[in-house]
């Protein structure tokens, strides 16, 4: 069996790759480029918010190389195609997956695919996105979660792509449990290992049917956040305020009573 990654190039992608790869005989992986955790954008502000935004960056950097321990990979088992941002949907990369024949294709962490995608004959059109739609939709989306003092809602949702951001029918999704000692990045991290200890073989299973699972559809539109919603100013909560420790915070406080998420699985 026969699957097409398309992700970015961060820890967390190749950890999750590595995770999945299990499952296929043959794969075709585009890594698609992206800026290093720790290159920071100078941002026209007081120099304390740049110190801030610095200091969240090296310690989500530092918290990526803790959990994802990154196995070598089988190079015959496995193609590597590294490309940039612009090339995602180039004709050339098109050709390279109809020539492979894969049963799937997975995004994660990669620029959106235009409509042409769609015309692939693929029987699972897939994307694993960082964070549980439809109420937490779009970009940074396992941030959100602890700045608006619900981390709960810290997760990993698997959908089928479609015309709509993050808005495809859902098969799989888990969420974290919240650890009182445990900041934003120790929850950003452990939303994938979550996902990555369960999801494997529940979808090792809907891929042996003959019969494409269609999954749940999105009943809410929820909300879409975007990378203009974000700025380092909203470190302020998270580091002076609470002392990255929203988790106990929130479990203190019994905050779980007021939302929890509804998580859609297919099996």
């Amino acid at each position: 069996m026969k699957v097409v990654f398309i992700t970015g190039d961060h820890r967390r992608h190749e950890y999750l790759v590595s995770k999945f790869s299990k499952l296929f005989s043959k794969i075709l992986w585009f890594k698609q480029k992206r800026n290093k955790i720790k290159k920071v954008k100078k941002y026209k502000h007081k120099s304390n918010l740049q110190k801030l935004y610095e200091k969240h960056l090296d310690l989500l950097d530092k918290s990526e190389k803790k959990y994802f321990k990154i196995k070598k990979y089988n190079e015959k088992k496995i193609k590597v195609i590294n490309i940039e941002q612009n090339q995602l949907n180039e004709l050339s990369v098109l050709d390279e997956i109809k020539k492979f024949k894969p049963v799937c294709l997975i995004t994660f962490g990669c620029k959106k695919l235009k409509k042409k995608y769609f015309s692939l004959n693929i029987k699972y059109l897939l994307n694993i996105h960082g964070g549980l739609s439809p109420w937490y939709r779009g970009s940074i989306t396992n941030f959100w979660p602890s700045y608006l003092l619900e981390p709960n809602f810290t997760g990993v949702t698997l959908h089928h792509l479609s015309d709509k951001i993050d808005g495809g029918n859902i098969l799989f999704q888990t969420a974290i449990k919240p650890n009182k000692n445990d900041g934003i990045q120790d929850n950003h991290c452990k939303a994938i290992l979550n996902f990555c200890k369960f999801i494997p073989n529940k979808f090792a299973k809907i891929l042996k049917k003959k019969k494409k699972e269609i999954g749940f559809k999105q009943l809410s539109s929820g909300r879409i956040w975007t990378h203009k919603m974000w700025n380092p100013s909203l470190l302020d909560l998270i580091y002076k305020k609470y002392n990255n420790k929203i988790n106990k915070y929130w479990i203190e406080n019994n905050l779980k009573k007021y939302r929890k998420p509804y998580l859609k699985n297919v099996c």
